[in-house]
């Protein structure tokens, strides 16, 4: 289902265009679909300077896809843990089957997995990130400096409204096995999505960033995050820059079939002027889980280095940090 836009902050996407990003954007989590309809997000990202996204993806369709774009896309691989779809029938050989096939994976081209481990509506997860049997396999992306994407929780206002809380436990308990997974494994690069799945709680996220070196977040599900930040714009904006080496662009666009372009140039166009400017106004957005009287934007005004390493940098090193040399050996 594509959400709508406000009408009248819509035209913004016709009338008032951005200028050119300081820099190239790459964006870290979006999820592509046939390379027909990818192709939507393809012109909206480069209206708007995006010139490259890490892509979840299943079977084939990762080859398809470098056909019809090039090397636009950066393929990433994602077990099947998550809410919603079927557990398998045996997790000691599923686990060890991506264990085995992780180097392969990699000499192929990924360059991410993606771990979703939020609760069902009716109840929790029905495996831990921390769990035993997947130790081998995160060990294995220690070995290959492969990073982690990792969905842990929900949006605060989601777990009070759509989870039951005395079958699904508190959202701190999701958030916990994220940091057990870092301490227990303690050169894995995890990049936690949609903001660690907390941007109401920015303290939280600068404890686990001064903790665990190796942990970073992305800017994605944008009407979250904006959402959250614009509540608290001097915060945001100095988290932003106090912890710039560790934020990545994301949109969390899903490809969908037939949706109009602006469902992905207003992700875009939001974003940026988000990061890039000081705006205080409404988000073109329409958000159910906003105020009575939002969504708003309230732009962070980030420095262009701040906004240089977001775009750009700390991707670049997240991908180029994978020990490629280790998987031609071996």
């Amino acid at each position: 289902m594509h959400e709508s836009l406000d009408p009248e902050l819509a035209r913004e996407l016709n009338e008032k265009p951005l200028p050119p990003p300081v820099v190239p954007i790459f964006d870290i989590h979006m999820h592509s679909a046939s390379p027909q309809a990818t192709a939507a997000y393809v012109r909206a990202a480069r209206k708007y300077g995006v010139v490259g996204a890490v892509n979840m993806t299943f079977g084939g369709m990762a080859s398809a896809l470098r056909e019809h774009f090039g090397d636009f896309f950066v393929p990433c691989g994602w077990p099947i843990w998550q809410h919603g779809k079927e557990e398998p029938p045996d997790w000691d050989w599923f686990g060890q089957e991506w264990v085995d096939g992780l180097t392969e994976k990699v000499h192929a081209g990924m360059r991410f997995i993606k771990t979703k481990l939020v609760p069902r509506p009716d109840g929790p997860t029905p495996i831990w990130l921390d769990d035993p049997r997947l130790a081998a396999m995160f060990a294995q992306c220690e070995a290959l400096r492969l990073p982690v994407q990792v969905h842990a929780a929900q949006p605060d206002r989601w777990w009070r409204s759509k989870l039951k809380a005395d079958m699904c436990g508190p959202k701190s308990a999701y958030l916990d096995q994220v940091e057990r997974v870092m301490r227990n494994h303690p050169r894995l690069r995890v990049l936690s999505v949609h903001m660690g799945s907390s941007p109401e709680d920015l303290k939280y996220l600068a404890r686990l960033m001064e903790t665990y070196p190796n942990y970073h977040i992305d800017t994605s599900a944008t009407k979250w995050t904006v959402r959250e930040l614009s509540a608290k714009p001097a915060e945001s904006r100095a988290f932003f820059i106090d912890h710039a080496e560790r934020i990545c662009f994301g949109s969390d666009l899903v490809v969908q079939e037939g949706a109009p372009d602006s469902y992905y140039t207003s992700r875009f166009h939001v974003q940026r002027t988000m990061w890039e400017t000081g705006v205080r106004g409404r988000s073109m957005i329409r958000d159910p889980d906003a105020d009575p009287d939002g969504p708003y934007l309230n732009g962070l005004a980030l420095p262009a280095d701040v906004l240089t390493r977001l775009y750009r940098d700390n991707a670049r090193r997240l991908l180029a940090e994978v020990a490629v040399e280790a998987v031609s050996k071996s």
